[in-house]
């Protein structure tokens, strides 16, 4: 049970305590009937004339048409007149001085764990975007421009060339086509794009391969002789 609903259920009980006084309170227009009818001068006479009393009473408006005359019931009225005002101070007074520092340990317990829990939450969410900016930075600083590639012996030729370094090559070709060409084709490119110390390597298809520079040298490509 979370603590707003704690807070609902103890303020709905108060509301319950005061409903149930007044409803006692009103029921008491019963004995104060019959008492009533006991007395020669009384002027409340029916049932509905005590309730009426009653009511008015209670509510503080007192018309004063109906008035009680017998002792006893002066008594009852009293107490139920006690009875109204006693539940009405206790629901104010304890829905004023209702404080989070008056819940129990089990409750501050929960608050603070449930505080602890968003603390760390955010925590996560900043060092995530932070590491996400850290690795932007770095892309950023690693690769040095970008140049449009349209044929797969252009791919080839800068491959070949240091001046790509640091550079990404997109092509505007998929890479089924360099199988389609050759199996072991692609296979090359990356090996010499490591060498020369080329970025990454994209393709019109949406693949994206980002490369590592290597210091070990690779033989370049040989033209096949026909």
């Amino acid at each position: 049970m979370t603590l707003r609903q704690k807070r609902k259920n103890r303020i709905l009980a108060r509301a319950a305590l005061v409903t149930g006084a007044y409803a006692i309170a009103v029921l008491l227009a019963i004995p104060i009937f019959y008492l009533e009818l006991l007395h020669p001068d009384a002027n409340i006479t029916t049932l509905e004339d005590a309730f009426w009393f009653q009511f008015s009473s209670l509510t503080t408006i007192g018309w004063g048409k109906y008035t009680i005359v017998n002792p006893d019931s002066r008594i009852l009225f009293l107490f139920s007149y006690l009875l109204t005002r006693v539940s009405l101070v206790f629901f104010f007074f304890s829905a004023i001085h209702s404080r989070p520092d008056e819940l129990n340990i089990d409750d501050r317990l929960t608050a603070i764990q449930h505080d602890i829990n968003s603390i760390h939450g955010e925590v996560y969410d900043l060092n995530r975007d932070q590491q996400q900016e850290i690795k932007r930075l770095r892309r950023e600083n690693q690769k040095d421009g970008e140049i449009n590639i349209s044929t797969i012996d252009s791919l080839i030729d800068l491959t070949n060339n240091k001046v790509c370094k640091r550079k990404h090559l997109q092509c505007h070709f998929d890479l089924s086509d360099l199988y389609d060409r050759e199996t072991e084709l692609w296979i090359q490119i990356k090996q010499q794009a490591l060498v020369n110390g080329i970025y990454s390597i994209g393709f019109k298809c949406g693949v994206y391969t980002k490369l590592k520079c290597s210091k070990k040298t690779k033989p370049r490509f040989q033209k096949k002789s026909k």
